[in-house]
């Protein structure tokens, strides 16, 4: 594979998910600017609301790192059956 083919694939795959972490951790500060008006009872609800969606993100991130971390040392070691299984199953 061509450097700059590479290059356009990992930019492909980058922007987008540059933008849905920009969009996801926006939503929480826009949250606490629209809520900001009405009190601190109101932002603390907001904050505690969020705290579970928090948790998910974080440990759905780490499920899809640990998974590409292991598909790819699968794919290294050319045992395309093995990565198919972790893939699906």
């Amino acid at each position: 594979m061509k450097k700059e083919c590479f290059l356009i694939n990992v930019i492909g795959i980058a922007v987008p998910v540059g933008l849905q972490s920009m969009l996801q951790s926006s939503f929480s500060m826009i949250d606490q600017v629209m809520v900001g008006q009405l009190g601190g009872a109101a932002v603390s609800a907001v904050e505690v609301a969020g705290r579970p969606m928090f948790i998910y993100s974080v440990v759905l991130g780490a499920v899809a790192a640990i998974a590409g971390i292991m598909i790819s040392q699968y794919l290294g070691m050319k045992d395309e059956q093995t990565a198919d299984r972790s893939l699906w199953r």
